[in-house]
């Protein structure tokens, strides 16, 4: 009955938490904007938490509202209301956070540092590129006020002539990388299960096996094909590479969340989803896909 009972709850959190995701990166780019500024939030919360278990202090705050700050300029960038010139604002707030502890006066300097900037790099930095894999305003590209378009922009780097019908909002895109996770992190627990011997990553993630990989990769594989018959914003061929990417590095962005907790001593990062721990428990692996998926975008796409 025990068992029954956390497989309800884990079955009845998977499927909001599915919802929430698909729904908001649906709807349309302010219901994305929302949702991903939440879950920055929650995450890199969680994150500056657990990672005081590791005799330090990070600057929560200073890390929350520069996260944040990223995640706002990527996306006003992308959607094509600022140029690029405003990502300088956030160059004062990483070096806010060496100046701030000057006056904490915690032990451990260095690391309460180098701990807060980690959270920036490793939670905002990645949803922050997922703007670009979302949005695709005409602007987008604009970076100077002397671009050979027709945009209007003010010496503060805002184009003034804005308008909402330039937008190209490609969801599927982005959902189509969040199903591919979904797809092999499934496909590698029911093929790890069931035949799973040969241990991947033992002194990380004991439980993780080749032959669970493997499977994850076949299902992956099946799901891309299917992906490319219904997402055409992408071609087939690219929706395999993106599979691939999302194997390699979805599986190494759980090993790496893994080491963290091991690390710490923890067995999840949060309790925020009832049978499934913390929200980066959630998105270990998509946060370790988006960069090398934005990089692979920038230099094919």
């Amino acid at each position: 009955m025990i068992i029954l009972k956390e497989l309800a709850i884990r079955t009845t959190t998977a499927i909001f938490f599915v919802l929430i995701i698909v729904s908001g990166i649906s709807f349309n780019p302010w219901t994305f904007f929302t949702l991903f500024l939440i879950i920055i939030i929650g995450t890199l919360n969680e994150y500056y938490t657990i990672i005081r278990l590791a005799r330090s202090i990070p600057q929560k705050t200073m890390g929350i509202v520069t996260g944040i700050l990223l995640f706002a300029v990527s996306f006003f960038n992308a959607i094509g209301i600022v140029d690029g010139k405003f990502f300088a604002i956030v160059i004062p707030f990483i070096f806010l956070i060496f100046i701030f502890e000057i006056f904490a006066n915690n032990r451990y300097p260095i690391n309460n540092i180098a701990y807060t900037i980690l959270g920036i790099i490793y939670i905002a930095l990645p949803f922050s590129l997922a703007n670009y894999l979302i949005l695709k305003s005409g602007n987008v590209h604009l970076v100077t006020a002397n671009s050979n378009t027709n945009n209007i922009i003010d010496q503060f780097g805002v184009i003034t002539n804005f308008s909402y019908n330039k937008i190209n909002f490609h969801p599927n895109i982005l959902l189509g990388i969040f199903f591919l996770t979904w797809i092999n992190d499934t496909g590698a627990y029911l093929t790890g299960v069931t035949i799973g011997k040969n241990r991947l990553f033992p002194r990380v993630s004991p439980k993780k096996s080749w032959e669970g990989s493997i499977g994850g990769l076949i299902f992956t594989i099946i799901g891309a094909y299917i992906i490319s018959r219904y997402f055409i914003e992408l071609s087939p061929t690219n929706w395999f590479v993106v599979a691939f990417i999302t194997v390699i590095f979805a599986t190494l962005g759980d090993l790496t969340e893994s080491w963290f907790k091991r690390s710490l001593k923890i067995k999840d990062s949060g309790r925020i989803l009832p049978g499934h721990g913390g929200l980066l428990d959630r998105f270990d692996a998509i946060i370790m896909v988006i960069p090398f998926v934005f990089t692979y975008f920038k230099l094919f796409l």
